[in-house]
């Protein structure tokens, strides 16, 4: 039967009855189905066919007429016995015989026996004058011209392998396993591995290099690199035949033609990811409003995260995203219009700022979560002593001792030190410190309180000792000084920036 996929209209070319005259030999249905898309002159199909027994293999070679309408009357067919038959150019036949031999079929009819082949239970049709052969748990490609061995692959699952796919160019084919398939190139090497639950039924390429296939439940898609996913759930099962845009044509268990529409905005953006285009993701994101979840999951572990904020409308998911892209504008607006009170958030964003050096939204975060140990640091790194000597007045009204012991060294400020070790019993130390730093006001009032203390002599410890200062800020005045706000220099990746980085 011919179907026209543009009209729909359906042709009977002929009516195959292959009635053997003896009753052992009944055949059951077709066992696989091959056409010559090298042939452009006249269409040629090989049917196999499996004894009752399956004891006997038979396939038969069709041949008719480019025109429908002549080749009703214009059919052709010859036969011969074997395990498997493929087309590999134009007139010849590749044939694997009874004898697991494999042999090319010349237009004459004559056989010639491939050489020097490894031990060889089923073949499988490849691009011009290549087939694929199967032995053992290894898929071999092989060139019947130069009569070598191209590339070949070793999986236990190969070793079940069902059928082979190739592409409309034969730039890519994938290896149908029962529960596996494998996407290579044309030189056999694998691209990407998909493994499913339930049995691999049918598939077929399409032309934008995407595998639709069916499992017994699922009309599921894999793009070149193995990514895959669900097109649609079936309810009765169908073989694929041919895919163009989102709609599919099959073949359910009655043998007829069915047509089968289905979503692909989420494929085509894989695609585009996959091909790096940024100008086609653009125009996805803008017409394509039905990309959800999973898009933006599948763009999150792919490391898109800069593309998926821009598809993401959940405060969270958002800052998330924005944080992991490294947008500090957008997880500082986020988190300060619609987390307000999101202690965690504004912890992440004050870690994310310190990594990227702007000190201004480390500041704020720090400010937000009351983390005034960190606050004190980044303002003496920074060099701002301004707000140091406000951390330290803080401090002091929270009647925080270690943060104003902590602030005054960071300030140099070693009279405020004496008094701190003074207020908290630590005379002696008071003391040590104030006749060390040359501050006899400060020290002579300890030296009373301490007389009846037998301490050593402090001058027995100042020898080659120097004052513990801290250096000044090369800016003094950070108030003036608009270098002080400055924060480290960055460069801004645009979107096909990102994809180019991805390898």
């Amino acid at each position: 039967m011919h179907k026209d996929v543009k009209s729909g209209k359906e042709s009977v070319i002929k009516n195959i009855d292959h009635t053997p005259s003896h009753q052992s030999l009944q055949y059951q249905k077709p066992t696989s189905m091959y056409y010559n898309s090298f042939n452009n002159s006249q269409h040629n199909i090989l049917i196999q066919y499996k004894d009752k027994e399956k004891i006997y293999n038979k396939y038969f070679l069709y041949t008719f007429d480019q025109n429908i309408e002549k080749a009703k009357n214009s059919v052709n067919s010859t036969f011969r016995y074997c395990l498997s038959a493929i087309f590999i150019n134009k007139e010849k036949v590749a044939v694997l015989s009874t004898s697991k031999e494999v042999s090319i079929l010349e237009p004459s009819g004559s056989l010639r026996t491939l050489p020097n082949l490894p031990a060889v239970d089923m073949i499988y049709p490849g691009s011009l004058g290549k087939i694929v052969m199967r032995s053992e748990n290894t898929a071999i490609l092989y060139d019947t011209t130069t009569r070598k061995i191209i590339n070949q692959i070793e999986f236990p699952e190969i070793g079940r392998l069902k059928r082979v796919v190739w592409s409309n160019n034969f730039s890519y084919c994938a290896l149908i396993c029962k529960k596996t398939l494998y996407i290579v190139n044309k030189q056999f090497n694998v691209q990407g591995t998909v493994q499913e639950k339930f049995n691999i039924t049918s598939a077929v390429w399409n032309i934008d290099n995407v595998l639709i296939y069916t499992t017994s439940n699922h009309l599921k898609y894999s793009i070149i690199n193995g990514d895959h996913g669900i097109l649609k759930c079936i309810e009765v099962p169908f073989y694929l035949v041919y895919v163009k845009d989102n709609e599919a044509l099959a073949i359910d268990r009655d043998a007829k033609v069915m047509s089968v529409l289905f979503d692909r905005e989420e494929y085509l953006f894989k695609v585009a990811l996959f091909n790096k285009d940024a100008k086609r993701i653009k125009f996805l994101m803008e017409n394509h409003k039905k990309l959800g979840n999973s898009i933006i999951a599948y763009l999150y572990k792919k490391n898109y995260s800069a593309i998926a904020l821009n598809m993401v409308t959940d405060t969270k998911a958002r800052f998330s995203l924005a944080l992991d892209s490294g947008n500090l504008e957008v997880a500082f607006d986020t988190c300060h219009k619609e987390l307000k009170n999101d202690q965690e958030c504004f912890q992440q964003l004050g870690e994310e700022a310190l990594r990227q050096g702007n000190h201004q939204i480390v500041e704020h975060a720090y400010k937000k979560t009351q983390s005034f140990e960190k606050l004190s640091f980044l303002y003496l790194i920074t060099g701002n002593m301004d707000r140091l000597n406000k951390m330290l007045m803080l401090a002091q009204k929270r009647d925080d001792v270690m943060a104003r012991f902590q602030n005054a060294l960071y300030l140099g400020d070693v009279q405020e030190r004496i008094r701190i070790l003074a207020e908290v019993g630590l005379l002696h130390l008071a003391y040590m410190t104030a006749v060390t730093h040359n501050i006899p006001e400060m020290a002579e009032p300890l030296n009373e309180s301490l007389k009846k203390e037998n301490l050593p002599n402090p001058e027995d410890f100042a020898v080659d000792s120097e004052a513990l200062i801290p250096p000044k800020p090369l800016i003094i005045d950070s108030s003036t000084s608009a270098i002080s706000f400055v924060n480290w220099p960055h460069h801004q990746l645009q979107e096909e920036d990102i994809l180019l980085s991805h390898t």
